[in-house]
């Protein structure tokens, strides 16, 4: 099966380095070094460190905006040097670097859901990167970011390999899975999966999935303390200093507080779970 991908050329580059020290200029010096055209762009290096999680929802946000062709470098590796998959994965168009940890699986499936929708996950492609002439003879146990991802994800971008060429083909390790949005009783219950760096409780109930439930029905967000949010359509909509939940840039419902942190106010962190109710108040007594 001939593969979609055509590279473009454009590098990302998401990791938990951090910029005070040279790892993040190191990866891109190794990468240019073999193809100086390259266009590299980064989309985050401040990740909590070793929080693989974190890092997968940063990569999911980001990379299905990039054209088609696009090579993603991702590294949070607390795994590094173990027996752990280094991979290449094809999601849609776009490829994915990085350890075969979880933190590539949905951002590959974001961007395959804009080919194949209805089987996304199912239509990935992964190869574990076991040898190319790209690689360099003397690789730190490390520092595999610089020494096996970015030689690849550069060989890969300018076209010099392609994904089938770096080694056998392997199944993705994924990421511990929170529960599903799912009607529990009179409720739909969510999970909170990433703070952003406001502050902002990303949850995983799509909007889709909240529209679809709701039916056109005023909701409310039932907190672990009792308490209700209104369930708004911009920040504005509440006073400064409240807090408010609402569909977030990424088309999931988020809790937040206006002009501030919903992580320091309510207290609330990842793993967390919600419960989204019909607001019988607003619905004349629906519930």
């Amino acid at each position: 099966m001939r593969l979609a991908f055509e590279a473009n050329g454009i590098v990302t580059l998401t990791s938990d380095f951090r910029t005070a020290d040279g790892y993040v200029g190191a990866m891109k010096g190794v990468m240019l070094h073999i193809a100086p055209d390259l266009r590299l762009h980064d989309i985050a290096h401040d990740v909590p460190p070793q929080d693989v999680a974190h890092g997968a929802g940063t990569l999911a946000t980001a990379c299905r905006w990039f054209p088609r062709g696009s090579v993603h470098l991702a590294v949070v590796d607390p795994g590094v040097g173990t027996e752990r998959a280094a991979v290449v994965v094809v999601g849609g168009e776009h490829v994915f670097v990085g350890p075969d940890n979880g933190l590539l699986i949905d951002a590959a499936t974001a961007t395959a859901r804009a080919v194949q929708p209805e089987r996304a996950r199912e239509s990935l492609r992964a190869w574990r990167i076991d040898e190319h002439q790209h690689l360099p003879p003397r690789r730190s146990s490390t520092f595999h970011g610089r020494d096996v991802f970015a030689p690849t994800a550069a060989a890969l971008a300018a076209g010099l390999i392609s994904p089938e060429e770096v080694g056998p083909t392997v199944e993705l390790v994924e990421l511990p899975s929170d529960p599903a949005p799912a009607p529990i009783g009179g409720h739909l219950g969510a999970t909170i999966v990433r703070v952003d760096g406001f502050g902002n409780l990303v949850t995983n109930l799509s909007a889709w999935q909240l529209s679809a439930w709701s039916r056109g029905r005023a909701v409310v967000v039932r907190l672990p303390d009792g308490g209700t949010l209104p369930v708004a359509k911009t920040f504005g909509d509440v006073a400064s200093g409240s807090p408010v939940a609402l569909v977030g840039s990424e088309d999931r419902l988020e809790v937040a507080v206006r002009d501030g942190s919903a992580r320091e106010v309510l207290g609330l962190r990842r793993g967390t779970r919600l419960q989204v109710e019909v607001d019988s108040r607003r619905n004349g007594g629906a519930g």
